[in-house]
């Protein structure tokens, strides 16, 4: 009968000592699992929920070129990282960066100091000033 209390002992820090091991095991692969980030696979800190590096950041840019109806080329940025939406339009030699105030499936709005830009799809309206300026995303051929 002095056996059983043993047993149940030996039992109950078998378990403690496997549960353990399991859970060190999960967190380390929790915090080398890799992310899908636009096709691009990029390791990430699961423990912070930040991308690892600057390069890796850089990743999660999207860059486009428009144009307007006068043949003026714009270059827009779109970053999306974690709770940063931002767009930067580069364009007659000024930069504006915008912060997104909206957003749904097909597009978004953004507004910063004045300077707004409704985007859906492969269309930008950018008012400045009061004047707005229609833009159309150009593709490569």
């Amino acid at each position: 009968m002095k056996k059983l209390p043993v047993l149940l002992s030996l039992s109950l820090i078998s378990v403690l000592a496997l549960s353990c091991s399991k859970k060190d095991f999960t967190e380390e692969v929790a915090r080398t699992q890799n992310e899908i980030v636009r096709d691009t696979v990029v390791s990430v800190d699961t423990v912070s929920g930040g991308v690892t590096s600057q390069d890796e950041m850089n990743l999660q840019n999207d860059t486009y070129t428009y144009k307007a109806e006068d043949g003026t080329l714009a270059t827009l940025t779109f970053l999306n990282i974690d709770s940063v939406h931002t767009l930067t339009v580069k364009m007659n030699d000024k930069e504006y960066v915008l912060d997104q105030t909206e957003a749904w499936a097909k597009g978004a709005d953004y507004e910063k100091d004045g300077v707004k830009a409704h985007s859906q799809r492969d269309d930008l309206d950018l008012t400045i000033d009061g004047k707005t300026i229609k833009l159309k995303r150009q593709y490569d051929k």
